[in-house]
């Protein structure tokens, strides 16, 4: 099994609600701030999904690449006073939409910081993401995933 750590809440690193941050596999202990050791409810950041019979490379060969929605030599964020500098945000290329997860999980996840889900309940859950240079905007596409 494989599991995923997410972002439960938007963080200032960039990392928005539901972007994945890591896959460990099953059995993982994580870390002081993590999921099921710091749920969101009692103000941690991270909320850790498992998913039975997925394995965590195929996990991980879905889970998006890092990108940054900086353009190479856009002036906002290239300008010499640093006071005039857009912050660069790193995100991942395909997020968990956040208010698409049944209710139940999501209760889960932010009272527990850790819930189960199939690989069918995150195929209907997880988006590629699409960056609109023109807008600065990030828009979740239907494109399916895994």
């Amino acid at each position: 099994m494989a599991e995923i750590l997410f972002a439960a809440k938007n963080l200032d690193t960039g990392y928005i609600k539901g972007d994945p941050i890591s896959v460990m596999p099953d059995g993982t202990v994580w870390g002081n701030l993590d999921g099921p050791n710091f749920p969101p409810n009692a103000g941690g950041l991270f909320a850790v999904l498992q998913i039975p019979g997925m394995t965590v490379a195929k996990v991980q060969n879905h889970i998006g690449e890092l990108w940054e929605d900086a353009i190479p030599g856009d002036p906002e964020f290239d300008a010499p006073d640093p006071a005039d500098r857009r912050i660069r945000r790193h995100r991942r290329a395909n997020r968990l939409i956040w208010d698409e997860v049944p209710a139940q999980k999501i209760s889960n996840l932010l009272t527990f910081g850790i819930a189960s889900a199939t690989e069918t309940q995150v195929k209907a859950v997880y988006r590629k993401l699409a960056y609109n240079r023109t807008s600065g905007q990030v828009e979740e596409t239907t494109t399916e995933v895994f």
